[in-house]
């Protein structure tokens, strides 16, 4: 993908990113102002996800509850021809995925959402997924154009400009309901902390 950070200034801005990040992202910790409407923090009430069809990268048609339904998911926007915030989102997720145990990783998903249907083939989503190492548990998907209004009022509280898309981490919990919204670009550890508080209640 064109315009991809290096290697070594990825993990610069992730560092960077990192540090200008609070805390407040851990669910032990309360929102300041739990409501639906927040940019971070906890999501209250929780909001159940709509059953919006759903193209995924291996090319099968789902939708987007059935995506996340029995699992803790942490999902984000983002679309393949980005090459400013995006690739920061990717290596990301791909530090959450290398830091989820073995023993929970199967009860935990990655889901990366594209908001760009025009352009985000099944091919275009494998690619991006490739090119951060996805394994197993993280896929990508895409959905139809009609439903990206109500994509965006729920990820990205409304945003219509996806270069200005939300880059918070949102969590849903197994019964397919956003709970929390991290902060903008969140450190990978707090990600998998998050994940990590839903899935012992799995067990």
């Amino acid at each position: 993908m064109s315009g991809t950070p290096s290697c070594v200034s990825r993990r610069h801005l992730l560092r960077a990113a990192a540090g200008a990040t609070a805390s407040l992202v851990a669910l032990r910790l309360p929102s300041l102002e739990p409501t639906s409407n927040i940019e971070h923090g906890r999501v209250d009430p929780p909001l159940p996800l709509p059953s919006l069809r759903m193209r995924c990268a291996d090319g099968t048609i789902s939708d987007l509850a059935s995506l996340t339904r029995g699992f803790a998911t942490a999902a984000h926007l983002m679309f393949t021809g980005c090459s400013s915030t995006c690739p920061i989102q990717g290596a990301i997720f791909q530090r959450v995925q290398s830091l989820l145990p073995k023993d929970r990783a199967h009860q935990a998903r990655l889901l990366s959402i594209s908001i760009d249907p025009a352009r985000d083939t099944p091919r275009e989503l494998k690619v991006w997924l490739a090119h951060f190492g996805a394994r197993s548990g993280w896929t990508a998907a895409v959905p139809a154009s009609t439903d990206m209004p109500q994509i965006l009022q729920l990820f990205s509280l409304g945003r219509r400009d996806i270069s200005d898309h939300a880059t918070q981490v949102q969590i849903i919990d197994r019964s397919a309901r956003l709970i929390w919204r991290t902060g903008a670009l969140p450190p990978p550890e707090s990600v998998v902390d998050i994940l990590l508080q839903l899935t012992a209640k799995m067990t």
